[in-house]
C-alpha cells in the first residue's frame, strides 16, 4: 500500500504542473511624451504605472539621460560629456509606490526648463522601477520600464532631415525586405512617417506598412521592413512615401523577384539534368556519326 501511495505521489509531481513563481509585470503608459517647452517655463503632465500581474510589488522612480547609438537606435542611459543633464529638468511623484495586483499608479511629472536653454531637442528618460521581491518567494527579481520624453525648446531649432538610402534588393529570399535609412541633419527631432506598399504582379496589394519613427538630431536612422509571410516564390512592386516635416518624398518604385532556397535547389537540379541531357544527346550523335564514317570507310576500302 505504501508503494502504491508513493507511486501515485510520484506521478502527480511528474503530471500535474507545480505552482510558478509569481509574476512581476510592471508596464506604463505612454511609452513616449513629446513636449515643447519655452525656456525658463515649467510644465507638469501624467503617466501611468500598471501592475498587469498577480503580485504585488513597491517600485521607484527616477529621470536618466536619454541617448542612442548606431543606425539601429540602441538606447543610452549615460550622461554625455557636455551635454544638457535633461534628467535634472524632471521632478516626479507617484501617487503611490506599492501597486497591489491588476492596479495602477498615476505618476504625476514636471519638467522645468532653464532660462538659458538653447532652441534644439533635449531627451530623457522616466524609469519605474521594481525594488521589491514577489511575495511568496524567496526570489528577488527587478523590473524596469520607461517613457521616453522627447523635448524641444523652443525658438529658432534648425528642422532638417531627408531619405538617405532606400534599398530593396532586386532578388530575394523569403522574406521580402526594405532597407530605409533616414537622416536628420538639423538640431531638433522629428517624426518620420513611412508609408510602403508591396503588390504582386495583379496588382494586389500584399503588404502595407505605415508607421512614425522618431529621428534625433545630427544622428540616421535604419528602418528595416521585413514581409514575414512572403511566398516562396513571386514577382512583386515596392513602393511607398516618407514624410519629414510635413512634406512628402516618394520613394522609387522597385521590382522584386523572391524564390525560396528549396526552388533555388530545384532550379539548380533541374538545369543540371537539361544540360545533362544535351552532353548525353550531344555525344551519342558524335558517336553515331563517328560509326557511320567508319562504316563507310569501311566500304570504301574493302
Amino acid at each position: 500500500m505504501k508503494r502504491l501511495v508513493l507511486a501515485l505521489g510520484v506521478l502527480i509531481a511528474l503530471f500535474i504542473p507545480q505552482a510558478s513563481q509569481a509574476a512581476q509585470a510592471i508596464t506604463v503608459t505612454p511609452t513616449s511624451i513629446d513636449k515643447v517647452i519655452i525656456p525658463g517655463q515649467t510644465i507638469s503632465g501624467q503617466t501611468q504605472v500598471l501592475n498587469q500581474a498577480d503580485s504585488p510589488f513597491d517600485f521607484k522612480v527616477y529621470a536618466a539621460p536619454y541617448s542612442i547609438t548606431g543606425e539601429d537606435y540602441d538606447p543610452s542611459f549615460t550622461p554625455i560629456a557636455g551635454a544638457a543633464d535633461v534628467a535634472s529638468w524632471f521632478t516626479l511623484k507617484p501617487a503611490k509606490t506599492r501597486l497591489e495586483p491588476f492596479s495602477t499608479s498615476a505618476l504625476t511629472y514636471t519638467i522645468s526648463v532653464p532660462a538659458d536653454t538653447k532652441p534644439g531637442g533635449y531627451y530623457a528618460v522616466i524609469f519605474a522601477e521594481t525594488e521589491s521581491k514577489a511575495e511568496g518567494t524567496g526570489v528577488t527579481t527587478q523590473k524596469r520600464v520607461g517613457t521616453v520624453a522627447y523635448i524641444r525648446v523652443a525658438g529658432d531649432a534648425i528642422e532638417q532631415g531627408s531619405v538617405a538610402t532606400w534599398s530593396v534588393p532586386w532578388f530575394q529570399q523569403p522574406n521580402l525586405q526594405q532597407l530605409l535609412r533616414i537622416e536628420n541633419t538639423g538640431s531638433v527631432h522629428f517624426a518620420a512617417t513611412i508609408k510602403t506598399t508591396v503588390q504582386d504582379v495583379f496588382g494586389n496589394t500584399k503588404l502595407a506598412y505605415a508607421q512614425k519613427r522618431n529621428v534625433l538630431p545630427e544622428k540616421n536612422r535604419r528602418v528595416t521592413i521585413e514581409w514575414e509571410k512572403t511566398p516562396a516564390l513571386g514577382i512583386f512592386k515596392v513602393q511607398g512615401s516618407v514624410e519629414i516635416f510635413g512634406k512628402s518624398t516618394p520613394l522609387t518604385t522597385k521590382y522584386v523577384l523572391v524564390m525560396s532556397q528549396e526552388i533555388q535547389r530545384g532550379l539548380i537540379l533541374l538545369i543540371g539534368l537539361v544540360v545533362l541531357m544535351y552532353v548525353s544527346k550531344k555525344t551519342y550523335r558524335r558517336r553515331k556519326a563517328r560509326k557511320l564514317e567508319k562504316k563507310e570507310h569501311d566500304k570504301v576500302t574493302s
